[in-house]
């Protein structure tokens, strides 16, 4: 492409990174489409100190024993097994033929090459290797090695030959054949990545429910929240190999709107309390006497699927429009049928299970009864406005991150205010661009209100930054800001400077600072004349007595020069 056309050409992946897991540097791609950065900043926000009770929490209601990564794996041997069948067949066939050409090989049976190829790709850890040509890269030599060592480690039962042939075959190392070798090496890694898009995105992700927050295409269920010292080192190392990747945060393919996972993130600071109410609002419904049949599970994720997507004009359980609550009330039951069928244990896409389906819009309908005076409805509301506040903030620095870091913003339709979306379709609905055309002279960097105008006001104000500072944005540096003090945990703080412009930005990711203004964290700036600086953020030029004054107003700052 790039040899065809006489102009510069802006070229990423749309490919999932799995931890660990880089662009193979040959492709010569600037980067990805954005889903690691999502997912970078969601671990930046999400707390730690958390996991230990959510996860707790979620075995208690749910009873869910099995970690995501046991859940991936079976997942995948379902998806093998029934959607991807034949094609497993076709694989065996050609593994088969490959076998009875030699003699050490020639009693290998399909059942048992079978068998050991849907455990191979069970355990892949990536979606897939890139073999074009033996011998392979190391990297995807060593992500086959892997595969086979650890399925081969679960399964001492089966003939280690027959791994070693398979794994020989995908390598290239079997040394004969070698066209129908590579043929079958290049079919199997084609049929491993549908494969872990179907078993975890589309399966394991509506299976394991500790925090729907975290399951989000490229994401990993499983781990949890990252320090900020690991957070510098993953941008720094990004900045080298990638400084123009694409930095998205909501996506036609993610799971729920960018600002439903701000808010939900925030569950891993308020734990304890997440782990009471959920016991609370399920006992109060379950005297209802229409909770009872459906699965803990399910039921779990439905009050988050609730708390991410509460509009915030819902404010008062007296005060909401029948109207505009039985068009969410649709939304919402929508949602939960598409992640019944996608979970693969009550109910299917090709054989759904109606009793089930119904029960679960029974579920929906009690919860969502305005009429109810169990107080199931005041309760929920009052903790919905508590997790939207906290969210917000969430939603800023989230924002202000996508805006300075390395990298090439993008934005999804209408992400502009606060995307409160379910998975697809809702997040597909139609956009109301008048509306933000009318909002965008207009928008103020404050907390009050819903804080969409204040998202479109750094949205406007930094991509205007951009503009104004090209060159400091596409090659400027990237230099992590030592913090220190009591309160040196909870701030995010770096530079970028190229030539003699620079940007300072600061998040507090703590939103519980020290009163005591010697407890305040310090930070270690590099020499900088402030006299220069400017408030990026701020409708005036007047600067805060101190950064600390700038994050007691906003969880963020971001000063220029």
């Amino acid at each position: 492409l790039r040899a065809e056309v006489p102009r510069p050409i802006y070229l990423v992946a749309e490919k999932i990174l799995e931890a660990e897991e880089e662009l193979p540097p040959e492709w010569g791609a600037k980067g990805t489409t954005g889903y690691d950065f999502a997912n970078l900043a969601l671990r930046l926000l999400a707390d730690p100190e958390g996991e230990a009770a959510l996860t707790e929490a979620y075995r208690r209601f749910a009873g869910v024993e099995d970690g995501f990564a046991e859940i991936v794996r079976e997942s995948k041997l379902q998806i093998i097994e029934d959607e991807m069948a034949s094609e497993l067949t076709t694989l065996v066939n050609r593994l088969a033929a490959i076998a009875r050409s030699h003699p050490d090989t020639v009693d290998f049976s399909e059942a048992a090459l079978r068998r050991v190829l849907a455990k191979i790709v069970a355990d892949f850890s990536v979606y897939r290797t890139y073999i074009a040509a033996f011998p392979p890269s190391e990297i995807d030599r060593r992500q086959i090695e892997r595969a086979v060592r650890k399925a081969r480690g679960r399964h001492p039962n089966i003939d280690p030959a027959v791994f070693g042939f398979v794994r020989d075959v995908m390598t290239g190392d079997l040394g004969r054949d070698q066209d129908a070798v590579l043929e079958c090496a290049m079919r199997i890694q084609q049929y491993s990545g549908p494969v872990m898009a179907k078993g975890c995105e589309d399966t394991a992700f509506y299976r394991y429910n500790r925090l729907l927050a975290l399951n989000e295409v490229g994401g990993d269920p499983g781990s949890f929240g990252i320090g900020i010292d690991a957070f510098h080192r993953i941008v720094e190392r990004r900045a080298a190999s990638s400084p123009h990747t694409m930095l998205a945060t909501s996506t036609h393919d993610t799971k729920r709107g960018e600002d439903a996972r701000m808010r939900l993130v925030v569950l891993s600071e308020l734990a304890d309390e997440w782990a009471r109410l959920v016991e609370d609002w399920s006992a109060t419904l379950h005297r209802r006497g229409g909770a009872g049949v459906l699965d803990p599970n399910d039921e779990y994720a439905f009050y988050q699927v609730l708390l991410g997507s509460w509009p915030v004009e819902f404010r008062g359980r007296r005060d909401l429009d029948p109207a505009a609550l039985a068009a969410f009330r649709d939304r919402v039951e929508a949602t939960v049928i598409k992640m019944l069928r996608e979970a693969k244990r009550h109910s299917f896409w090709a054989r759904p299970n109606t009793n089930y389906e119904a029960a679960a819009l029974g579920f929906i309908r009690d919860a969502l009864d305005a009429e109810a005076e169990d107080g199931f409805l005041d309760g929920f509301m009052s903790f919905a406005e508590k997790l939207a506040a906290l969210g917000l903030r969430n939603t800023l620095i989230e924002t202000v991150l996508k805006l300075t870091l390395p990298g090439v913003p993008d934005f999804y339709q209408g992400a502009e205010l606060l995307d409160l979306s379910m998975v697809d379709p809702d997040n597909r609905r139609a956009i109301d661009f008048d509306l933000r055309a009318r909002l965008l002279p207009v928008a103020n960097v404050t907390l009050e209100g819903d804080g969409a105008a204040a998202k479109l006001a750094i949205i406007a104000r930094l991509l205007d930054l951009r503009r104004r500072f090209p060159e400091l944005f596409a090659e400027g540096s990237y230099e992590p800001i030592r913090v220190e003090g009591r309160n040196a945990h909870g701030i995010c703080a770096f530079v970028r400077r190229h030539g003699n412009a620079g940007l300072l930005v600061a998040c507090r990711l703590d939103w519980s600072p020290s009163s005591d203004p010697l407890e305040s964290p310090v930070l270690n700036l590099p020499d900088m004349p402030r006299e220069t600086w400017c408030d990026a953020l701020a409708e005036s030029d007047v600067l805060p007595a101190s950064l600390q004054t700038a994050l007691s107003r906003l969880p963020v700052a971001a000063f220029y020069w």
